[in-house]
């Protein structure tokens, strides 16, 4: 059922080892599931600043960010690696699981693509923005 979803799902024990990583996310991704350690998941998966396209610091990460207690939704990541030929916009949330008796078992993030939204978003404030310099024109004649 988890493959057959559009978005990505990826879990991690407590110590980040990834339990669940389905195709969805690798597609988005570019690049499965690894043996890497959590300090080395930016460069891995090239997980960047969407405004910036500098790499997340790690402490940063949803999934990390969920590893130490936190729920997070909706934070705009850019994939920028050589295993994908674009760049890919996604939005993570994340969540910590714990066990009956609170102990932290791990934490599952889920990935969704914004690549085509946010493609619409930049023509729409390219349009935007002949518009406005038309209209300064149009205006000054």
């Amino acid at each position: 059922m988890i493959e057959n979803l559009s978005d990505g799902i990826v879990a991690v024990d407590a110590e980040g080892k990834f339990l669940i990583f389905n195709k969805p996310a690798e597609k988005i991704l570019g690049i499965g599931a690894t043996q890497t350690a959590q300090d080395k998941w930016t460069s891995t998966y090239g997980l960047s600043r969407p405004d910036t396209e500098e790499l997340f610091e790690t402490k940063d990460l949803p999934l990390v960010r969920a590893l130490n207690g936190e729920s997070i939704r909706n934070v705009e990541i850019l994939i920028i690696n050589p295993h994908i030929n674009k760049k890919n916009y996604i939005k993570v949330s994340a969540s910590p699981f714990y066990d009956d008796d609170k102990n932290l078992l791990g934490a599952v993030a889920v990935l969704s693509n914004t690549t085509q939204d946010k493609k619409r978003i930049f023509e729409l404030e390219k349009e935007n923005k002949q518009l406005k310099e038309f209209l300064e024109k149009a205006n000054k004649s």
